[in-house]
């Protein structure tokens, strides 16, 4: 799935980077580059980038997109209005971050490593006073890759329930149904 997501942003005329925390660390793909295994991580990842770069792009490893999807989410980048913090190519599976507004929104969240994560921060980019842009482009989503590993399924079945008690204590409800302005209404 990887080397297929992969594959289609060097058809889009990007370089990739990948960001491999496998245990084995094996992934290879002539012409990307690779960023070190210690960003343990969704989030921690993600405050890497935030951290080290202006603004960027992220896909879903088991996403596919066609060129065409690349160069239209490029052109609303191009063309964004001042306060577009973040724009979605087909809501995250394929989208553009411009650093400012993760960090006025105050980074991602390292208690949720990585599912509710990604609501957290979109959240607090949105009540930080930031867009956040849809554009509903085409690509193929292949369903959830994590799911279909069994270590990191039992991980997720493990875990995903405390995420989601803590998303809702943080916010005063799950995603779609918060009732607080600030976290934990302080």
């Amino acid at each position: 799935m990887t080397r297929r997501a992969m594959q289609s942003v060097k058809d889009a005329g990007a370089v990739p980077v990948v960001v491999d925390n496998s245990d084995n660390y094996d992934f290879q793909l002539d012409g990307s580059l690779r960023l070190p295994p210690q960003l343990y991580s969704f989030a921690a990842m993600h405050n890497w980038m935030c951290d080290t770069l202006g603004h960027y792009y992220w896909m879903h490893n088991d996403v596919e997109a066609p060129k065409e999807t690349f160069d239209a989410l490029r052109e609303a980048v191009r063309t964004r209005k001042e306060n577009t913090g973040i724009v979605f190519a087909d809501y995250d599976r394929l989208c553009w971050f411009d650093t400012k507004a993760i960090k006025d929104a105050g980074w991602w969240d390292l208690r949720l490593p990585q599912y509710f994560s990604d609501n957290d921060i979109y959240r607090r980019v949105r009540l930080a006073g930031w867009e956040i842009k849809d554009l509903n482009l085409p690509l193929t989503h292949h369903a959830s890759s994590t799911l279909k590993d069994p270590q990191h399924k039992l991980i997720n079945d493990q875990t995903f329930s405390l995420y989601a008690t803590y998303y809702a204590r943080k916010w005063g409800g799950i995603p779609d149904y918060e009732t607080f302005q600030t976290p934990f209404n302080q």
